[in-house]
């Protein structure tokens, strides 16, 4: 498993007004897929650009897809 951990000025989300302009995940997808990993995963701290509120709900989402993350590889992986 690959995690990438970002930070992003905008949100390149559905709906968003930069939606299809991510260039980043793809390519990372593409590179990482060439060599044969296929388990990749995103976690996006977006918005940062876009002023103190979404930059605050940005940083609060991604701390939470980190913490989920860690959760799920801690009980892949229990201490000996």
């Amino acid at each position: 498993m690959v995690l990438f951990i970002t930070a992003r000025g905008v949100t390149y989300g559905t709906g968003s007004l930069y939606e299809g302009w991510d260039c980043q995940e793809p390519a990372l997808r593409y590179a990482f897929q060439y060599i044969g990993v296929t388990d990749i995963q995103f976690i996006h701290a977006n918005g940062l650009d876009l002023g103190d509120e979404a930059r605050q709900q940005g940083l609060s989402e991604a701390v939470q897809g980190a913490t989920n993350e860690l959760k799920c590889l801690l009980y892949k992986f229990p201490s000996p």
